[in-house]
């Protein structure tokens, strides 16, 4: 069974890349996605497709405007990751899942559901922003209604610049990614949301102190969001999981971790 998306031009996007693809998602797909909490007015929004391969699902990534597809990233299925058919696997160390499909490189992830105007948001400080890891995530609080930012990983928000000192010193250097000078932050409240297995990773919360340092050297206040550790016994490991573990409660029980 398959899920058809509509919304979503297909043809616009193969212009150069690497990979083919359909216009359906695949029933376990869609299912996948369905776990997080996401609607399916959100799947279809978000042009999410399988792959002709058949092994991974495909999420475009949009500019802030929506004007521009800048690259893609895929989920493979773990039968893929086990028969090392992913792009670029080189069968050494840790193979994540979800994988760019074309030289995207580190990019704010913008969930492009219902009518949320991104340019708005980033030009009006009023607004909250909150930011967290993953793509599936971010679609979630958005869809609730949380203006959400998604990393594609916790260190994804930099990216390697030529170093200015070089010949002295290494050729590159890591900085921030240009995507922020797109968003007004000063005197912004900006929620930082990372999952709850942070509390067992040093360097995560090494990651979220340092993005948090950074956005409040833009002007913003941040604050960042500490999901329940003792529920991570249940399985609730990310803001997806909370929403859909309290069911028509998530929000309420949200709004109290703020």
């Amino acid at each position: 069974m398959v899920f058809t998306i509509s919304t979503i031009d297909v043809s616009m996007t193969r212009q150069a890349i690497p990979f083919a693809l359909s216009s359906t998602l695949r029933q376990d797909h869609l299912e996948d996605l369905l776990k997080s909490g996401l609607s399916r007015n959100t799947i279809e929004r978000l042009g999410v497709t399988t792959s002709l391969s058949n092994n991974s699902w495909i999420i475009p990534i949009w500019d802030i405007r929506k004007n521009e597809v800048l690259g893609y990233r895929a989920k493979y299925d773990r039968e893929a990751l086990d028969k090392n058919q992913c792009p670029g696997r080189t069968g050494r160390g840790h193979i994540k899942r979800y994988r760019a499909l074309t030289k995207l490189g580190n990019r704010l992830f913008y969930p492009h559901v219902g009518k949320i105007p991104w340019t708005k948001i980033a030009s009006d400080r009023n607004f909250p922003i909150f930011i967290t890891e993953g793509e599936k995530k971010a679609a979630k609080l958005t869809q609730e209604d949380y203006y959400t930012i998604g990393l594609f990983g916790v260190d994804a928000w930099l990216h390697k610049i030529p170093n200015p000192h070089y010949p002295t010193g290494t050729r590159y250097i890591t900085g921030p990614l240009d995507d922020f000078k797109d968003i007004r932050w000063d005197d912004r409240t900006v929620y930082i949301v990372f999952d709850a297995d942070k509390y067992f990773n040093g360097l995560v919360l090494q990651a979220e102190q340092k993005l948090a340092d950074y956005i409040s050297s833009l002007g913003a206040r941040v604050k960042t969001i500490n999901l329940p550790k003792d529920l991570l016994i249940s399985g609730v490991k990310a803001v997806d999981d909370f929403f859909v573990y309290y069911g028509n409660t998530g929000k309420a029980r949200f709004e109290e971790l703020l």
